[in-house]
Formats: C-alpha cells, sequence, structure tokens
C-alpha cells in the first residue's frame, strides 16, 4: 500500500489541500481527512464512469466535430467542475463554430464584475483564517455545499491573530429559512423574499452611524439587533461571504449591488473586509473568471464572425435554448438538467448532443455522442480557481484506465479537427 499526503480535494470549491490518500496498486483503498463530498468523489466516482458511445475515443471525436461543423449556431456549455485549460479551449471552440458560450448560473457572474468595479479587495482564505473575528454568511448554508468551510477556514481553526478559535469569532447567518449554518451563529436572521435591499441598507446605515435604524417588517427585536451592532463595533476584520441563494431572486444583482455597499460601508469605518463567493461547483469560479479576463464577460457569449456579443438577457444558454437559435450543443462536465429550467432543456432532445465528462448524468443518457475522460484532480492535473480567486494545482495520483483521456485533451482534438 502507498500513502499519498497533501491532496488536494475535489469535492467542492474549496479545494481543502490536507488529505490522506491510501492506495493499493491504482486503486483507492481509504480517504483521510475530507468531508462526505471529498470522499464520495475520490472513492465513489470510478463506479460512475461514463461509458464512451462509439467503439473508440477517436471514432466518438470525428463524430462530434463533424456535428458542430455542420451546425450553424452551436452551444459550448458547462466547464464548471473543469480545467482552466479545458475553459480556455471551450472559449476557442465557441469561436470557431460561432457558437454560443455558456456555463451554469452561478454566483460568480455577478460578483467578478461587480467587485471589479468597486475596487473590493481580494483576500484569501488563509488570511480569513488568520485574523477575521467577524464571519457573516449571506443566502448561503455551508453544511449543505461546503462542509469544511467552518472548520477549515472561518469559524472553528485558531489563527496567528484568532488564537482562541472559536470563541474569539462572532458569526451573523442571514437567510430566507432557517438551516444548517444558523445553528454555529450567534446572530441568526430570517429575511422575507423581496426585504433583501431594504434589509441590506438598514445594516449599512446602522454600521455607519452606529445607531439602531427602524425594524418594521424585519423579523429582528430591537435586543437582538443592538446586541449585534455591538459585536460588530467590537470586531477588527468582518468577513463576508455570499451563497447561491440569492440567484432564486429575480433581483439577484441589485441585491449583490447592496451587499457589495455594505461591504464598503464596514472598511469605511477602520475595519478590514472582505466578500469572497461561494462558489457551487469544483471551478465555478474559473469558468466566470477566465471568460472575463480574456473577453470581459463571465457568461453568455456569443460568437459572430470571431466577435464576442453579450447581452445578458438574449446570448444566455437558455434564451438560445428556448428561441431554438441553437441547433448542436456541446456539453462539457456539467448537466443542464440540474442547472436549467425543465422547460428549456427539453429543447435538447430537439438537437444533436456531445457530452464529454467524467461521469455519467441526465444529459449523457440523451446525447448522440458520449466521450468520457481522466477524472480532474485524480486522474488527470491542470489548476483551478478557489472560491477567493486563487489558482491551485490539482496533482493526479492514480491513472485513467487506458485509452481514456483528460479533459483538455479531448477538447483540443476538438478544436484541431474543427
Amino acid at each position: 500500500m502507498k500513502k499519498v499526503e497533501n491532496v488536494v480535494c475535489t469535492g467542492c470549491a474549496l479545494t481543502c489541500n490536507d488529505i490522506v490518500v491510501i492506495l493499493e496498486g491504482n486503486s483507492v483503498i481509504e480517504v483521510w481527512g475530507s468531508c462526505s463530498h471529498g470522499t464520495k468523489r475520490i472513492k465513489e466516482l470510478e463506479r460512475e464512469r461514463l461509458k464512451c458511445s462509439e467503439d473508440d475515443i477517436d471514432t466518438a471525436i470525428e463524430k462530434a466535430v463533424s456535428i458542430l461543423a455542420s451546425a450553424k449556431k452551436p452551444l459550448i456549455y458547462g466547464f464548471s467542475s473543469s480545467l482552466n485549460r479545458s475553459i480556455e479551449i471551450g472559449l476557442k471552440i465557441a469561436e470557431k463554430v460561432n457558437g454560443v458560450f455558456d456555463s451554469p448560473p452561478s454566483i460568480c457572474h455577478i460578483h467578478i464584475p461587480l467587485a471589479k468595479k468597486n475596487e473590493i479587495k481580494n483576500v484569501k482564505l488563509e488570511e480569513v483564517l488568520e485574523k477575521s473575528d467577524f464571519i457573516m454568511y449571506f443566502f448561503a448554508n455551508i453544511a449543505d455545499t461546503h462542509l469544511r468551510h467552518a472548520s477549515r477556514y472561518t469559524i472553528f481553526p485558531r489563527g496567528e491573530v484568532i488564537k482562541s478559535g472559536r470563541e474569539s469569532r462572532t458569526v451573523l447567518a442571514i437567510d430566507y429559512f432557517e438551516n444548517e449554518n444558523m445553528k454555529i451563529a450567534q446572530h441568526r436572521i430570517i429575511v422575507k423574499p423581496g426585504m433583501e435591499i431594504d434589509f441590506l441598507k438598514r445594516l449599512r446605515e446602522s454600521i455607519s452611524t452606529g445607531k439602531i435604524p427602524s425594524l418594521d417588517e424585519l423579523e429582528i427585536t430591537l435586543e437582538s439587533w443592538a446586541i449585534l451592532l455591538d459585536d460588530i463595533k467590537k470586531s477588527t476584520f468582518i468577513s463576508a461571504f455570499a451563497g447561491p441563494h440569492i440567484l432564486s431572486n429575480i433581483m439577484s444583482r441589485e441585491i449583490y449591488r447592496e451587499l457589495i455597499s455594505l461591504v464598503k460601508a464596514i472598511s469605511a469605518t477602520g475595519r478590514e473586509s472582505s466578500l469572497i463567493p461561494l462558489a457551487e461547483d469544483l471551478n465555478s469560479m474559473g469558468a466566470a473568471l477566465i471568460p472575463y479576463k480574456l473577453l470581459g464577460a463571465t457568461h453568455a457569449i456569443e460568437f459572430s464572425n470571431g466577435n464576442p456579443i453579450r447581452n445578458p438577457t438574449t446570448t444566455n444558454a437558455s434564451s438560445k435554448l428556448l428561441s431554438g437559435e441553437v441547433d448542436a450543443a456541446l456539453i462539457v462536465g456539467s448537466d443542464p438538467y440540474v442547472h436549467l429550467p425543465r422547460s428549456i432543456v427539453k429543447r435538447l432532445k430537439e438537437i444533436p448532443i456531445i457530452y464529454v465528462g467524467e461521469r455519467k448524468t441526465i444529459v449523457a443518457k440523451i446525447s448522440e455522442v458520449n466521450i468520457p475522460t481522466a477524472i480532474n484532480g485524480i486522474e488527470s492535473g491542470g489548476t483551478i480557481f478557489r472560491i477567493d480567486g486563487e489558482e491551485i494545482e490539482l496533482i493526479p495520483f492514480i491513472k485513467p484506465p487506458e485509452g481514456i483521456e483528460s479533459e483538455d485533451k479531448v477538447l483540443k482534438k476538438i478544436l484541431a479537427k474543427l
């Protein structure tokens, strides 16, 4: 048996790098230190491996190229769990075929351009661990999505400045409903849908002025608000984390703008502050950040004669599928049946689909071409972006099955043949 230490976990976008894997030959026997998400991915993904739809991978690639080359407006979709190299190649494929590039709905789509415009400082998770004494969770439940967030980075560990760990940190959890997150928070606030902006404005004004605002229509008592404000006044470094529950609101962008205003108001009081999105999938951050760096847009990019066009209401995957404009789809490492409304994804049954991915999914069942790839971070290496924008290197520790190549190599072959 062989012990591999300091493995980067690919169970979520936290990419914890303290995992230990026990191998016997080319098989994983045990996983130590990971959460249930990480353990399941490392130990069980092999059982769910996608099978090639053709006799061999090269034949499947040829068929995929034929579909894309004959399409007038193909959709290039997914990449939220892909390597950074794959995302870059995906953009090049979309440009080559005059297609539409899009990724699953993500809080990162909103965060990246607004944080850039408002000059929100990038803060690493390690700095939060070492220095932050007040943690704010907005519209998130890390107990469902980022299981080691509190134990690894934000609440329980002892840091350079926060030497007592949990005893020295205050936690505020805000959401539309009670959740597991609130069990570790001293301050818990339920916000009614439609009251998000009003609530954030009152909290911002209260922090700026030190006074308690009108609490009409808010489900919080005067005493609770006073204690919250007192704890904020005692803090020196406030770290805010924004979750995906906000995406269920049609005003999500406006709510996020107000959240950024709140963080800026905290900084204006002389306290350090940060705002980090709780990216949903392994590389949701990269799937948004790379297009933004290269083309100035996080998602929903349509190419016409090689030129990128972006109008969020008309160039996104949902709009293009609903209008019937896209006549083929290349889906990489994601499942639109999970992310998009049923009324929209049913349109996929009307067009030829190429699915490139590690495991069986719902969309794979209706795909004309299925091309299996090596498992990112386990069988193939590369880089991804963590939730705080830090680039993380994934180092493989086992070999993929014979004939199975990495995701980026498959996409590179498709691009070369177009």
